[in-house]
Protein backbone atom coordinates (compact mmCIF):
# COMPACT_ATOMS: atom_id res chain seq x y z
CA UNK A 1 0.00 0.00 0.00
CA UNK A 2 2.88 2.33 0.78
CA UNK A 3 4.40 1.70 -2.66
CA UNK A 4 1.14 2.68 -4.31
CA UNK A 5 1.02 5.89 -2.25
CA UNK A 6 4.63 6.76 -3.15
CA UNK A 7 4.03 5.97 -6.83
CA UNK A 8 0.89 8.14 -6.86
CA UNK A 9 2.66 10.98 -5.13
CA UNK A 10 5.59 10.84 -7.59
CA UNK A 11 3.18 10.68 -10.54
CA UNK A 12 1.27 13.75 -9.34
CA UNK A 13 4.53 15.61 -8.76
CA UNK A 14 5.73 14.83 -12.29
CA UNK A 15 2.34 15.78 -13.71
CA UNK A 16 2.44 19.20 -12.07
CA UNK A 17 6.01 19.84 -13.25
CA UNK A 18 5.47 19.08 -16.92
CA UNK A 19 5.73 22.12 -19.17
CA UNK A 20 3.86 20.46 -22.02
CA UNK A 21 0.60 21.31 -20.31
CA UNK A 22 1.45 25.00 -20.49
CA UNK A 23 1.58 24.87 -24.30
CA UNK A 24 -1.69 22.98 -24.37
CA UNK A 25 -3.36 25.67 -22.25
CA UNK A 26 -2.03 28.39 -24.53
CA UNK A 27 -3.44 26.63 -27.58
CA UNK A 28 -6.72 26.20 -25.76
CA UNK A 29 -6.88 29.92 -25.02
CA UNK A 30 -6.17 30.73 -28.66
CA UNK A 31 -8.98 28.41 -29.75
CA UNK A 32 -11.37 30.06 -27.27
CA UNK A 33 -10.47 33.54 -28.53
CA UNK A 34 -10.95 32.47 -32.15
CA UNK A 35 -14.32 30.94 -31.25
CA UNK A 36 -15.43 34.19 -29.59
CA UNK A 37 -14.44 36.21 -32.68
CA UNK A 38 -16.23 33.77 -35.01
CA UNK A 39 -19.39 33.89 -32.87
CA UNK A 40 -19.34 37.70 -32.89
CA UNK A 41 -18.90 37.80 -36.68
CA UNK A 42 -21.65 35.24 -37.27
CA UNK A 43 -23.93 37.16 -34.94
CA UNK A 44 -23.36 40.39 -36.90
CA UNK A 45 -23.85 38.61 -40.24
CA UNK A 46 -27.00 36.96 -38.90
CA UNK A 47 -28.60 40.31 -38.10
CA UNK A 48 -27.78 41.58 -41.60
CA UNK A 49 -29.11 38.43 -43.25
CA UNK A 50 -32.29 38.58 -41.18
CA UNK A 51 -32.93 42.13 -42.38
CA UNK A 52 -32.37 41.09 -45.99
CA UNK A 53 -34.64 38.06 -45.57
CA UNK A 54 -37.41 40.21 -44.07
CA UNK A 55 -37.12 42.71 -46.93
CA UNK A 56 -37.35 39.97 -49.57
CA UNK A 57 -40.26 38.36 -47.74
CA UNK A 58 -42.12 41.67 -47.59
CA UNK A 59 -41.59 42.28 -51.30
CA UNK A 60 -42.80 38.79 -52.19
CA UNK A 61 -45.90 39.24 -50.01
CA UNK A 62 -46.71 42.58 -51.67
CA UNK A 63 -46.26 40.98 -55.11
CA UNK A 64 -48.88 38.36 -54.30
CA UNK A 65 -46.70 35.30 -53.79
CA UNK A 66 -47.93 32.97 -51.02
Amino acid sequence: MLKLYIYGKQWLYKLTRLEEGQGLIEYGLIVVLIAIVVIAILNAIGVTLQGSYNEISTQLDSAGYP
